[in-house]
């Protein structure tokens, strides 16, 4: 856990002011809808217990300046942020927001922030969506009173990875990061269905392993896979396949095999039977059925492999997430795992029977390093200023 009080010393050992406030922003798993959220599909998301923390207080200027554990202090001007902002930075995730909070017709100001983060980067937990919803809820609770309804800043913080952190994702992290808890979202409905869902089984655990490859180098793998599941909504004259019903799919495929690629009909697939997923995964958790529960993660991660692809880059050999994978099952026969996120690289998330928790932390450990095998536990806050 992060030392709000540590963090307001060092707030003070930087910057004046006396009105003190702190607001925190989880960081997220992706429970269940593998790559469905950027065609209007369906998502089981759920917020967990680490977090990027802020002590913040207005500075009366027209300037907003960060200081960030770990990094050099920045700051941006409110008139003119766009100036030479550099892409992928932290900075340039401030600009769109600003820009976005302008676009949206509502207010901004000037404030210090010093910000502190467990969220650990590039393996698919959202650092950048937790750092952008901190931002967000700021900027909506100094200067516009709380106001906002959360899905407008959900859109705004996507904006600003989407346009100034070049990153070409849907609105799954930040809608998980900003509503807290277990959540259904469903994307094909405007505003989105959002609804929370019961915990799964406290007799579980859940664990994040850290399989390596950082997912800052994999973003061209991540946007192609949008681009294949809309080339085949785009022939059959829509943008999203969740615009497409499965019957009419099915019914095209015939059709369809003679203009697409096998991968782009098979991650197609994927997203039709990954939504249906989601569903029978709802009910299972509302109505406590773990076991079934347990065998739709496994099946979402069969999907993930065999049809989405995105277990690992074919043309490298070390296939960290297949083989984390497996050596899960080795040290544990009872544990159910997934691909988690984007894939390619990153983190697999596991289900452990909590009688077996500490032997497979402490085996898991000898492969990865105790840093990269981490329990998570649902946080049923969202991005909030901290009472």
């Amino acid at each position: 856990m992060i030392d709000y009080e540590n963090l307001k010393n060092k707030y003070k050992e930087t910057f004046q002011g006396d009105d003190l406030k702190v607001f925190s922003s989880p960081g997220r798993v992706e429970v269940c809808g593998n790559h469905t959220d950027h065609n209007h599909g369906k998502v089981i998301v759920c917020a967990i217990d680490c977090e990027t923390a802020a002590v913040v207080c207005k500075n009366n200027e027209n300037i907003i300046t960060v200081l960030s554990e770990g990094y050099e202090k920045f700051s941006v001007n409110l008139d003119d942020c766009l100036k030479d902002v550099e892409h992928k930075t932290s900075k340039a995730l401030v600009c769109g927001i600003i820009e976005g909070f302008k676009k949206a017709g509502f207010k901004i100001g000037g404030f210090n922030a010093v910000i502190c983060s467990n969220v650990f980067k590039g393996a698919g937990v959202s650092s950048s969506a937790s750092f952008e919803m901190l931002f967000c809820v700021i900027l909506n609770n100094l200067f516009n009173n709380d106001l906002i309804n959360t899905f407008d800043l959900v859109k705004i913080a996507q904006y600003s990875e989407n346009v100034y952190f070049d990153k070409p994702s849907g609105l799954l992290d930040q809608s998980a990061i900003a509503y807290g808890g277990f959540t259904y979202i469903d994307f094909g409905q405007s505003p989105p269905k959002i609804s929370h869902l019961k915990k799964p089984s406290e007799n579980y655990q859940m664990i994040l392993i850290n399989t390596g490859n950082s997912h800052e180098t994999l973003t061209e793998y991540y946007a192609q896979i949008c681009v294949d599941m809309k080339s085949v909504a785009k022939l059959m004259g829509k943008e999203f396949l969740g615009e497409i019903t499965y019957d009419d799919f099915k019914d095209k495929l015939p059709w369809l095999k003679k203009h697409l690629s096998g991968r782009e009909i098979l991650r197609a697939i994927h997203f039709y039977e990954e939504n249906e997923r989601v569903d029978d995964m709802s009910v299972a958790l509302n109505k406590g059925y773990d076991k079934s529960f347990m065998r739709l993660i496994e099946e979402s991660c069969d999907s993930s492999w065999k049809l989405l692809q995105n277990l690992y880059i074919p043309t490298d050999e070390k296939e960290e997430v297949p083989f984390a994978l497996q050596l899960c099952k080795m040290v544990e026969s009872d544990c159910v795992a997934r691909v988690h996120g984007g894939g390619f690289g990153g983190t697999i998330l596991c289900f452990i029977p909590k009688s077996k928790v500490n032997n497979f932390v402490e085996r898991m450990s000898s492969f990865y390093g105790e840093n990269n095998v981490i329990k998570c536990n649902v946080r049923e806050l969202g991005a909030t200023i901290v009472e």
